[in-house]
């Protein structure tokens, strides 16, 4: 596809409003790393505007690429991460028993956040092949499979946060490939009725987290320190925050994982009601540029591709955001484009592409 054409259907606010996201990530990042005083600390910025720069060159990469040529390789795609992932229970632990990160020598790469793209990618790639078949129980439990395979990886990590959201990504994409409501309603019923015998196979921390979840205030000083001092942050921002630079909770280090899961509390506090309105909507219109690229994709591959996607960025944003505000237990989900990671940043990044990718091609068809 020309560049010229290219150009001329790009979605442009997305972009605007994606460009956005990554500016506040990074002020707020540098204020988190700034204000807690330690060298390492200081790095996370630097090294995030390194992974920002390789993660619009993989955006751009997104869209060159013709999302057609994408999904003829999605089995290559999905086979290739779900090795790596083979790859990192087998290597020895990082550290706290926790098997995430790959090591490539300069750099670690958490395998599981590029494992979300590849799994929309081959959903969208079978969907498009069983097209109507998907009505059948055995086309239904195949792309289940397909998703179950990945997930269970992913929890003998172990990581609970990030297999919970293939869920609600996968029955987006099963709802608009068009399977049969009763088959949707009966994987969530399921899913609620073995909710109580799932509590027997999660890690003792797994299961402080909800009890601190719960009733934070049974152990305030452990597991629900995070929960109490992340509402306390978020709260004391009030209308129009304390600055940039001057958040008390963060600067005093009161605030765990400032720079990673609770980003959004340090955004907060600086910013305010008004800070936070104005992150919310840009969110919203990154969201509903999605819908709208959807919506106006002229084949079934491209609506179910950029549906899939977009329920990926609508649930890590969700999910993250009402960790912070004590409406879930700690997940350890990153907020896209604020949250320090480079597998995070990148693969969101990779999302982003995608999506323009499909808008761009939206009148081939």
């Amino acid at each position: 596809m020309a560049i010229r054409a290219l150009l001329r259907d790009f979605d442009w606010v997305m972009l605007g409003a994606v460009a956005a996201v990554l500016l506040l990530g990074l002020l707020t990042l540098y204020s988190a790393s700034r204000q807690s005083g330690s060298e390492t600390a200081a790095s996370y910025y630097i090294r995030q505007v390194v992974w920002m720069l390789v993660g619009v060159c993989v955006m751009l990469a997104a869209v060159r690429i013709d999302y057609h040529r994408l999904l003829a390789f999605a089995p290559v795609i999905y086979g290739v991460v779900l090795v790596g992932l083979i790859l990192v229970l087998v290597l020895p632990s990082q550290g706290h028993g926790a098997r995430r990160w790959l090591d490539l020598g300069p750099f670690q790469v958490q395998l599981s956040e590029f494992c979300k793209v590849a799994v929309v990618l081959l959903l969208a790639r079978y969907f498009d092949t069983v097209k109507a078949k998907i009505r059948k129980p055995r086309f239904f439990l195949g792309a289940m499979a397909m998703v179950a395979v990945p997930v269970m990886l992913i929890l003998v990590e172990p990581d609970l946060g990030t297999a919970f959201v293939f869920l609600p990504v996968m029955l987006v994409m099963l709802y608009l490939a068009g399977s049969k409501t009763k088959h949707l309603v009966s994987v969530c019923l399921l899913g609620l009725a073995s909710s109580p015998l799932l509590w027997h196979f999660l890690k003792d921390y797994q299961k402080r987290r909800l009890v601190a979840f719960i009733k934070p205030e049974v152990d305030p000083l452990g597991w629900g320190y995070q929960t109490i001092q992340s509402k306390i942050a978020t709260g004391s921002g009030r209308f129009l925050g304390k600055g940039w630079l001057h958040g008390t909770q963060s600067r005093l280090n009161f605030l765990p994982a400032q720079h990673t899961d609770f980003v959004f509390s340090v955004y907060s506090e600086e910013w305010g009601f008004i800070g936070a309105a104005i992150l919310l909507g840009l969110f919203f219109l990154i969201i509903a540029r999605g819908v709208e690229i959807m919506l106006r994709a002229r084949d079934f591959s491209g609506n179910i591709l950029a549906g899939g996607l977009v329920a990926l960025l609508a649930c890590h944003i969700l999910i993250n955001i009402a960790v912070v505000l004590g409406l879930m237990p700690v997940t350890g989900l990153p907020l896209p484009f604020m949250s320090y990671g480079g597998s995070s940043l990148v693969s969101m990044m990779a999302v982003i592409g995608l999506l323009l990718n499909v808008r761009a091609r939206s009148r081939v068809f």
